[in-house]
């Protein structure tokens, strides 16, 4: 599709993204203050098993290389096993916040002075500039902290040059405004680029997100 088209984006799935934004915001609201250090946004009520870590990917790490870098199907099983790791943490997020009416006042407030990150998790070198830059906002592996996971889903960067899109799964997350500034010089402390805004990512999804004002920057 070409820059500037009518979008094709399903009206459910940008439903279901303002919905789990309203949630991230309700959920760090409920449990955290501008006092609690960028470490802390890891609750042990969303504590994923593994992180992003799949039984698809401890599968790679056995075969040999030669096979590692052709195997289509193990890579598709990965970013499927991905992907359903953060719905679950999300739609168990959900479960919990429907006990309390933190979600109503998130919704109310909007986007909340916060910011939409975007995080390439096969970009990383782990070398852990990024953690120590964000005083613990990032893992050594530039993951943001797991209570602020949205959506893991594919995106193709488009491109100034036709045919040189590149393709790769994204994590979205929310940062907390007060937490903005570190996060900030976490992404400049990244030497490898995969994290940045979301408002950076030139792709279809988030364009149509800066339409309707999900993305202020």
């Amino acid at each position: 599709m070409k820059r500037g088209s009518p979008t094709l984006i399903p009206k459910r799935m940008i439903s279901s993204f303002r919905r789990t934004l309203a949630e991230t915001i309700a959920w760090c609201r409920l449990k955290y203050s501008e006092d609690s250090p960028p470490v802390a946004y890891r609750s042990p009520e969303l504590l994923p098993a593994s992180g992003l870590r799949t039984t698809t990917e401890a599968r790679l790490d056995s075969l040999p290389d030669s096979r590692l870098w052709r195997d289509d199907y193990y890579y598709r099983n990965l970013e499927e096993d991905r992907r359903l790791i953060v719905q679950s943490l999300c739609d168990k997020r959900s479960r919990l916040l429907s006990r309390s009416q933190g979600i109503l006042q998130a919704r109310a407030q909007g986007f909340a002075q916060g910011r939409l990150l975007a995080c390439s998790p096969d970009g990383s070198v782990w070398d852990a500039a990024s953690q120590a830059a964000s005083e613990g906002f990032f893992d050594e592996g530039d993951l943001p902290p797991w209570d602020t996971w949205m959506l893991y889903q594919p995106q193709k960067v488009e491109s100034d040059n036709p045919g040189k899109e590149d393709s790769h799964y994204t994590l979205f997350s929310w940062v907390p405004p007060h937490l903005i500034e570190l996060v900030e010089e976490g992404i400049r402390a990244n030497p490898v680029d995969c994290i940045q805004w979301a408002s950076s990512l030139r792709t279809e999804f988030t364009r149509h997100l800066r339409s309707l004002g999900l993305i202020e920057f």
